[in-house]
């Protein structure tokens, strides 16, 4: 099976279908219904005795539903990463450049 652009992300990262956001985990949804649709339509063609092959439609569709996927992981990963290292406060809780903006 190839390595679609999602999966070399999650892999990246170590990340796992429960650890992906909400809106990541729906874009997987989206990529892995029509991956099933395609995968039952070259089944259907095998048992008819019938060669299928994916249309270059198909292909980019599958790719960009992919992309989308990675997106979302890469949204997530640098939200946390401003969420944890943005942040421009004193212990206490003051915002020591808070003039500034």
């Amino acid at each position: 099976m190839a390595n679609f652009p999602h999966q070399i992300t999650m892999s990246k990262y170590g990340l796992s279908e429960d650890d992906i956001s909400n809106e990541a985990q729906e874009a997987l949804e989206d990529f892995n219904s029509y991956l099933d649709s395609l995968q039952n339509k070259a089944e259907q063609a095998e048992k008819d005795g019938e060669q299928f092959e994916y249309s270059e439609s198909q292909i980019r569709k599958i790719n960009r539903l992919s992309e989308a996927v990675c997106s979302t992981i890469e949204d997530m990963i640098d939200s946390d990463d401003d969420d944890s290292s943005g942040k421009n406060e004193s212990e206490g809780g003051f915002d020591l450049f808070a003039w500034t903006r």
